[in-house]
């Protein structure tokens, strides 16, 4: 009898510790997810990604079901709106609603997942066959206006949780709702510079600022590898207007630095040729808004790029051939504002360039011509 009362307050014991266990790493999910929703910012690049939602928070609101039912399926519902799963968002708002009738978060959750699936059933029968709707967004001072991210699923025959869906023939269109609109897309912008290969993710971020902006990702994700190819638009007179295609090794960010009301978009750009990619430096490309478009505009924010230096310098200290890193370290000197330094490291890339015997001849020349410009401008 006593061991029967032992085991009992251990098993008690072990459900008490499972439920509390449970509303911590639900408390934890539930503060990613709110950082998930919002624009990645610096230091959270990764965060609203397709595969971190669907794969690293959605199971942890699943186990906490038993426990805050009410919390739980609200948290599945918000992620399953962050994945373009709006109809299976509004069954999860509906459960925490049958646990709590109440509960503000659930009620509101509904609403939006109703409403984005109504717009998704409208934007499929103009959608190309085959599409599916990736993500929705309300154009900012529009009303009925709405942006809508869509692509080609691919089963691409590899194993969960990264790998085993892609996407391709990327496409952005804007879509009228309004009563008496036509019945033709407004505008179907097909992403051609996103569409070269699949994707494993595809974000969609708008920006509500002067003019609206729209910014599509596309992320390809392997082993420690995440390179993004970003296309971001301007609204203007009705018309979505290409501002930016880019290239990042790692998913961007979107941050307003300076305060101007303006926000940048801040890629990764891996340099070292010499260098194991693990040990690359991570060099800021920063792209500001001016005259109506994005332009690589480093030099505005030098605070950026103090970890990128010593990274450099260092790497210089352990590969002082590779003209690259000389080649940054000159930039990153100029950025500082020590013009010295920066065209003694430019003269050693020069020399370094020159002496390379791997590169291919286009790069090269493109490469000489460009140091031969930064030398010269510090020449002056």
């Amino acid at each position: 009898m006593r061991a029967k009362l032992v085991l009992c307050l251990v098993l008690a014991l072990a459900s008490t510790g499972a439920a509390q266990a449970a509303k911590l790493s639900l408390a934890q999910a539930e503060q990613q997810l709110r950082v998930a929703e919002g624009l990645p910012t610096k230091g959270h690049e990764e965060s609203g990604l397709r595969y971190h939602v669907s794969y690293d928070l959605v199971p942890v609101f699943q186990a906490a079901v038993p426990y805050e039912p009410a919390r739980a399926y609200t948290g599945i519902g918000r992620c399953r709106c962050l994945l373009g799963e709006y109809e299976q968002a509004a069954m999860a708002f509906r459960k925490a609603l049958q646990a709590d009738p109440d509960y503000a978060l659930a009620k509101a959750g509904l609403e939006e997942a109703v409403g984005l699936s109504e717009v998704a059933q409208s934007a499929l029968r103009q959608l190309p066959e085959q599409h599916r709707v990736i993500q929705i967004a309300p154009l900012p001072g529009e009303q009925l206006w709405w942006l809508v991210l869509s692509a080609k699923q691919v089963n691409t025959g590899q194993s969960p949780p990264y790998f085993d869906v892609a996407f391709d023939d990327v496409r952005l269109t804007v879509l009228c709702l309004a009563p008496g609109a036509p019945k033709q897309i407004p505008q179907s912008q097909e992403l051609h510079e996103l569409s070269g290969g699949t994707a494993n993710a595809l974000q969609l971020y708008v920006l509500d600022e002067a003019p609206p902006k729209v910014i599509v990702e596309a992320v390809m994700i392997g082993a420690g590898w995440t390179p993004s190819n970003v296309a971001a638009f301007a609204w203007a007179h009705t018309k979505l207007v290409d501002v930016l295609s880019v290239f990042s090794n790692e998913p961007v960010w979107v941050q307003d630095l300076d305060g101007d009301g303006q926000r940048e978009i801040g890629g990764v750009r891996l340099i070292g040729l010499g260098v194991a990619i693990s040990d690359m430096p991570r060099w800021p490309d920063i792209y500001a808004y001016e005259g109506g478009e994005y332009v690589l505009d480093s030099r505005r924010f030098p605070r950026a790029f103090g970890e990128a230096g010593r990274q450099i310098q260092y790497q210089v200290g352990r590969h002082p051939n590779d003209f690259e890193l000389l080649k940054y370290l000159g930039i990153y000197y100029e950025i500082a504002g020590d013009r010295s330094k920066a065209l003694n490291a430019y003269q050693r890339a020069a020399t370094m360039l020159e002496a390379s015997e791997y590169l291919p001849r286009d790069l090269k020349v493109w490469e000489r011509a460009d140091i031969s410009t930064r030398i010269r401008q510090l020449t002056r």
